[in-house]
């Protein structure tokens, strides 16, 4: 296997490296960087490693910013001194949450349940599910009042931008606060199960029951729920729409 460290401090890599050193095979690879930017350049120029340790904060920035700059598609332990940042780490897809000094039961614990997550994988895939597994969100955590919620992607019939606020919606009428633009959630989502129609909206094609044609080749989208407004989609996205629902 191959796993990458992100960190900045060298004792820390020393210190991760020996415990790891003691749970995984002889035959693992380290790879070692330090920064934001050393990151995104080693990720965009590089085969993808099994799996990340990855600080929270570097010498040039969070490290929240390499997933701003590149799709991180393996799974990722994030490492910090304090749990400060454990909210933002769970938006970005947290296999971990790894705090220092390192221990070795801790350290074990979350090559565990990497391993764990691995053997849930190893079922017969069709090459659609081998290129696309692991690469999207499965859930997003979102904010209901004061209370983190969080809500498994097959859940969710569409996202919605109103007054500069993203909300997702569930099959259960459920109305939740993400922390993310809808360009940002495009990325993080399945685009064969997911599709942005308009400025304010992302549906799923789950709850599309049919479309009509305009007579300015405009869309109107038929929808299974009821929502407060038409969605029309613009010439310029017609096509990409129509390909989408016959994909």
């Amino acid at each position: 296997m191959r796993a990458l460290i992100i960190e900045g401090e060298i004792a820390h890599v020393i210190r991760l490296k020996e415990l790891l050193g003691e749970i995984l095979s002889e035959e693992t690879i380290f790879e070692t960087v330090g920064t934001v930017r050393q990151s995104i350049d080693w990720l965009q120029n590089n085969p993808t490693p099994d799996l990340i340790f990855m600080n929270v904060d570097l010498g040039d920035g969070k490290c929240f910013e390499i997933f701003r700059a590149h799709t991180v598609i393996c799974r990722v332990i994030f490492t910090a001194y304090t749990g400060e940042d454990a909210y933002m780490a769970i938006k970005y897809g947290a296999l971990d949450y790894l705090l220092k000094p390192y221990t070795l039961e801790d350290v074990k614990r979350c090559v565990m349940k990497w391993q764990g997550v691995l053997i849930s994988y190893q079922r017969p895939l069709s090459l659609l599910q081998w290129q696309t597994e692991g690469k999207y969100r499965d859930r997003f955590l979102g904010k209901i009042g004061k209370r983190l919620v969080p809500v498994m992607v097959a859940d969710i019939v569409y996202f919605q931008s109103v007054s500069r606020m993203t909300y997702l919606h569930t099959r259960c009428e459920r109305k939740v606060v993400l922390d993310f633009s809808l360009d940002e959630i495009e990325d993080m989502i399945d685009p064969l199960r997911f599709c942005r129609v308009s400025r304010t909206y992302i549906l799923s094609k789950s709850i599309v029951t049919g479309v009509c044609q305009m007579s300015n080749r405009t869309l109107n989208i038929d929808l299974a729920i009821p929502l407060d407004q038409e969605i029309i989609v613009s010439r310029e996205r017609s096509a990409q729409v129509t390909n989408w629902l016959g994909g």
